[in-house]
């Protein structure tokens, strides 16, 4: 039998040891609780060094296509051309008129008209000895005859010949494309291809058919320009062409609407962006 203070002591012990188990069990529960709120902290940290990132990012863009869109009003246009929403924006709005300086293609092909028709033909008009053929094709007559209008307003309507191409079935590739397209470019050899229709909810890749369709009106020295490749078809459609046709270049600008750039490698090592 047990004497008093055995007893005592023994209960003593008990009752530490049921103490450090609670207490090392609470400790494991406000640990891992710690633990939590600190990966939390941190998750959220970095989201917000993202969300920052990614600011800092669209103020720069925005930041951008302002300049350029100031700079792009000093060409004096009588009545203003409207950038971005269903027309091209600034990004290659800037593309277009440094291409042109540089390269002044012969002979240029728009497909679907608008506000890249009238910036092309302002171009034209304030370059020194320079007088394109410029052509440009449409679905929608009355976009292309607002396009005539706005044209004729801001003086500079006479050089540009204006073709409405109702779509049809593509012998090419079975898709909707511009309708006897291939009559009205009969014998035209096309240094710059602007490729802004049709409409991409039209279908699926909705503008591939412009490479297949207008290959053979390719000049030697050929630069395709393709709006909206910020989106996953456009961006699908310019890869493809680019693998389909390996004497031409990729390159693809994100900024804005983005745009896709596919020219003969005789022409590399331009300087434009």
């Amino acid at each position: 039998m047990m004497n008093p203070a055995m007893t005592i002591t023994l209960v003593i012990e008990i009752a530490t040891l049921a103490f450090l188990v609670v207490f090392a069990l609470r400790l494991r529960g406000w640990t891992s609780d710690t633990r939590d709120r600190i990966e939390t902290i941190n998750r959220r940290t970095a989201e917000i060094h993202a969300e920052q990132a990614s600011q800092r990012q669209m103020l720069a863009r925005s930041t951008t296509e302002i300049v350029n869109t100031a700079c792009l009003s000093d060409l004096g246009f009588r009545y203003p051309v409207f950038l971005a929403d269903w027309s091209i924006d600034a990004f290659l709005a800037r593309y277009l008129v440094q291409f042109l300086l540089e390269h002044r293609p012969d002979c240029i092909v728009e497909l679907g008209s608008g506000s890249s028709t009238l910036l092309i033909a302002r171009c034209a008009s304030v370059i020194d000895g320079y007088a394109p053929r410029h052509i440009v094709i449409d679905h929608e007559a009355k976009y292309l005859d607002l396009t005539r209008q706005l044209a004729a307003i801001n003086g500079f309507d006479k050089g540009i010949e204006y073709f409405h191409c109702p779509l049809s079935t593509d012998e090419h590739t079975g898709m909707q494309w511009y309708g006897g397209v291939g009559e009205h470019l009969a014998g035209v050899q096309a240094q710059l291809i602007v490729v802004d229709g049709p409409p991409g909810v039209l279908q699926p890749l909705s503008r591939y058919p412009a490479f297949p369709s207008l290959a053979v009106h390719m000049a030697p020295r050929c630069t395709l320009l393709l709006d909206d490749a910020a989106r996953p078809d456009e961006r699908e459609i310019a890869r493809r062409w680019a693998a389909e046709n390996p004497e031409f270049e990729l390159t693809i600008n994100p900024a804005g609407h983005g745009y896709a750039v596919l020219t003969r490698r005789e022409l590399r090592g331009s300087r434009l962006p």
